[in-house]
């Protein structure tokens, strides 16, 4: 049996006309993976994940789409920087956001 380094190996050297792809369903729609960050590819990568941990990411990615609209005070000086990085400030400050709840979500589930 090959090492997991030796597998690594043979996969990044394989030529594309040397894998058979007859027993894998063609994907028909990539809707999902279009909101999957290089950060999350990269962690569901590295992190060697099961399919069942990328599907919940996945998931939550697409419940992060529900949006809800209030309204909120921020300090002038704050939303003034964020838009002065350019169009899409909202969303910038909504991810930011995003960051905090999961490190907060991850810091208790450790």
């Amino acid at each position: 049996m090959k090492t997991r380094q030796e597998q690594i190996e043979y996969l990044k050297n394989i030529k594309d006309e040397d894998i058979d792809y007859s027993d894998i369903p063609a994907v028909e729609d990539f809707s999902p993976f279009k909101q999957v960050s290089n950060d999350i590819f990269s962690k569901m990568v590295s992190e060697n994940l099961s399919w069942e941990q990328v599907c919940t990411i996945l998931d939550d990615i697409e419940a992060s789409k529900i949006k809800d609209r209030v309204s909120l005070r921020l300090d002038h000086d704050v939303v003034q920087y964020f838009k002065g990085h350019g169009k899409k400030y909202q969303t910038r400050i909504n991810d930011i956001l995003r960051a905090f709840m999961l490190a907060e979500k991850q810091a208790h589930n450790h």
